[in-house]
């Protein structure tokens, strides 16, 4: 899983350019980053990469770095 990767699934969710987002990126800084969207980016994520996230964690990831760390100790499980 690569930060391009995470970004390219962000950007398509949210529909911004991927130049718009970076690894900081998180919600509220951008408008399409709201509860709803948060949902969206983490099924398509969930679904991306074949991992299931609790409902704790949904409510604590909140940027992409935060999203891209959660994967990385999904993937060592």
């Amino acid at each position: 899983m690569s930060q391009t990767q995470l970004i390219k699934i962000a950007a398509q969710v949210f529909q911004v350019p991927e130049a718009s987002l970076s690894m900081e990126t998180g919600m509220g800084d951008i408008d399409a980053w709201d509860s709803l969207g948060h949902l969206r980016l983490m099924m398509e994520i969930e679904q991306e990469y074949g991992v299931r996230f609790s409902t704790e964690q949904l409510r604590l990831l909140t940027s992409l770095s935060e999203i891209q760390q959660a994967l990385l100790i999904e993937e060592r499980h």
